[in-house]
């Protein structure tokens, strides 16, 4: 099981590098910028907020512009053991890294490794790839997918996020599963109002 946990993590990596390779409209010095007659941008666009939008591929562009770069998350894992906890991701450009703390029933776990986020400038929602150790009474590892809302009235803290993927700890095999303080905040108050 271990064998075949690993060649998926190294097959998810391999692919994810493979897609990263830069549009055709970046290069490291940046792509040439054109300005009108006003001195505007050419290709950019205001909105309604008075704020310019620059196009893709001007060198001003940075990925905390558009997406959030801190995630905490309420987590859940189900399986082998059942553990609650919360997480913390500090994702600030294409690279960051991540940290989780669970109480399970039978053991605590705690991971912690790096993230990538998938998403390019200017998309829509923000996709995170992440992975790390698993420390338990045994060793193990752990791989997610997240998403999330991109940014929103300037903050980099994310209120809404949800995220999914599986560890591995020894011999027991859990499905992980994890929303942000918002929608927890608001599944919560709906079961309530249920209730």
């Amino acid at each position: 099981m271990k064998r075949i946990l690993v060649t998926a993590v190294l097959l998810l990596l391999a692919g994810v590098a493979v897609a990263q390779k830069p549009a055709g409209d970046r290069n490291v010095l940046g792509a040439p910028v054109y300005y009108d007659t006003l001195g505007n941008v050419r290709g950019s666009k205001a909105s309604s907020e008075g704020k310019v939008t620059l196009p893709k591929h001007h060198y001003f562009n940075k990925l905390s512009n558009d997406y959030n770069s801190m995630f905490l998350e309420i987590d859940g894992w189900f399986g082998g053991d059942i553990a609650l906890g919360g997480s913390f991701t500090w994702l600030p450009e294409r690279w960051g890294f991540y940290g989780k703390g669970l109480l399970g029933a039978r053991s605590n776990y705690f991971a912690a490794g790096p993230a990538l986020r998938l998403s390019g400038y200017g998309g829509g929602l923000d996709w995170h790839l992440y992975g790390g150790v698993v420390i338990s009474s045994r060793l193990g590892g752990e791989l997610g997918l997240r998403m999330a809302l991109p940014k929103w009235r300037g903050s980099s803290f994310c209120w809404e996020s949800l995220s999914i993927g599986v560890a591995q700890v020894g011999r027991r095999t859990f499905f992980t599963c994890g929303m942000s303080l918002g929608l927890f905040a608001a599944t919560a108050t709906a079961a309530f109002l249920w209730w």
